[in-house]
């Protein structure tokens, strides 16, 4: 994967719609090599529990994050998973595992449209949610996909653009 200016960052991403509703409610899953929770190595499967580096989308290699309210433009707020466990079974040819016990913080929206580190407070507090278990099984795919879903830029990518929900992408990044 090349060396210096010419390396290439493993990373996977996850699209999850979770309601039918235009702009609606999208679960993301980043996973990146060399961050949190992989640190020193590539991807792989494992029990990951959200501490520490992985509960900040800077730092983080099990990234869990919500986009609410979004389409294809636009997204009104980003929520980051502050802790609870993802189970990554499989991340060759199908990117398959699960989610437990999932609690979100909403954050500030980065400078690129994509989820902050700083987490928001609204009118009455905190404004958060959780994910009791939910489960995903999908083919990898090498490249970008098509637009359908969200497309607000990430933290190690330029831009992204999801297709459909429940759909995974295999992508690379200059380094």
């Amino acid at each position: 994967m090349g060396s210096g200016a010419d390396a290439t960052i493993h990373q996977i991403y996850f699209t999850g719609g979770l309601d039918m509703n235009t702009p609606g409610d999208y679960l993301f899953i980043d996973l990146y090599q060399d961050y949190g929770a992989f640190t020193g190595s590539d991807i792989g499967s494992g029990t990951f529990t959200i501490s520490g580096d992985d509960a900040a989308y800077s730092t983080c290699g099990v990234c869990v994050t919500i986009a609410a309210q979004a389409d294809t433009t636009m997204v009104d707020d980003w929520y980051m998973a502050t802790g609870g466990i993802v189970t990554l079974t499989s991340v060759s040819g199908r990117l398959t595992g699960s989610v437990q016990n999932l609690s979100f913080r909403r954050v500030a929206t980065d400078a690129n449209g994509g989820p902050g580190d700083t987490p928001l407070d609204g009118p009455s507090g905190a404004c958060n949610s959780h994910i009791t278990s939910a489960s995903f099984d999908v083919a990898l795919m090498l490249g970008s996909a098509a637009a359908g879903a969200p497309s607000a830029p990430r933290r190690h990518a330029a831009a992204r653009a999801p297709s459909s929900p429940s759909v995974a992408a295999l992508q690379s990044r200059r380094g």
